[in-house]
């Protein structure tokens, strides 16, 4: 028989198996739960510490994927992302409107909000108010 260097063990009762195959009805057989290893990144799934650990750098997973919605940091899991939003209380909106009280999470958010509600018209830079028409900004 070939010596075969990448046996399986069963973490139950120590066995080991040439293939993923025969573990997998050894372990079905006789329902030993094998410990399941999952990927941060892909839906991947691994039976040991050492496959995942593999998976994850020859697919570049440990590298930062995910963004923080507000600065520029990343982060290589969304609940990462998540506990530092929560931190830095970077979930709460940051930008206000420069003519009412509203306030929006990024710049481009306030500026959509500027053009749609038409706020840049009839909106006096001196006095920093906005008017509802034109007439009633020529009063001022």
């Amino acid at each position: 028989m070939e010596k075969y260097d990448h046996w399986v063990k069963c973490d139950t009762c120590d066995r080991r198996f040439e293939t993923e195959r025969s573990y997998e009805q050894h372990m079905d057989a006789l329902d030993h739960c094998a410990p399941v290893f999952e990927s941060e990144t892909c839906t991947r799934t691994f039976f040991s510490q050492a496959a995942i650990n593999q998976h994850m750098s020859s697919k570049g997973h440990w590298e930062p994927k995910v963004p923080c919605k507000t600065c520029s940091q990343t982060f290589k899991t969304e609940e990462a992302a998540a506990q530092h939003m929560n931190a830095k209380r970077h979930w709460e909106p940051t930008v206000p409107c420069e003519t009412c009280s509203q306030i929006f999470h990024t710049e481009e958010a306030a500026a959509q909000h500027m053009e749609a509600q038409r706020h840049y018209e009839n909106y006096c830079v001196y006095s920093k108010r906005r008017f509802d028409s034109e007439n009633c900004l020529r009063q001022v």
